[in-house]
């Protein structure tokens, strides 16, 4: 398991550390405003692709989500809206990491 907090997921050389160490998870605390929630969510979910790890972005304003090691989104939430959302990510352990470089 990995923490990366906020803007450090949109930098994949930062968010290379995690893959190579063969975490499964990045947990990803965020708080957004709605015009860049949407494009931070997604470079997030393509960090977890780039290096085989499941990624929860939960925020406390803007677009929550939880996707899996394949970019696959499990669950979303979107603090504009009402409503709870339950979720858990799954990985695979010792699957191959692509992207990720040695």
């Amino acid at each position: 398991m990995a923490a990366a907090i906020c803007f450090d997921m949109d930098f994949p050389d930062l968010i290379r550390r995690p893959g190579l160490q063969r975490a499964d998870l990045i947990l990803a605390p965020s708080s957004d405003w709605r015009e860049i929630d949407s494009v931070h969510t997604r470079m997030a979910l393509f960090r977890g692709i780039e290096n085989g790890c499941s990624v929860v972005r939960q925020t406390n304003k803007g677009l929550s989500a939880a996707a899996d090691w394949q970019g696959r989104v499990l669950a979303r939430g979107d603090s504009s809206r009402p409503g709870a959302t339950s979720w858990w990510p799954r990985s695979r352990p010792g699957e191959p990491r692509p992207f990720t470089r040695k």
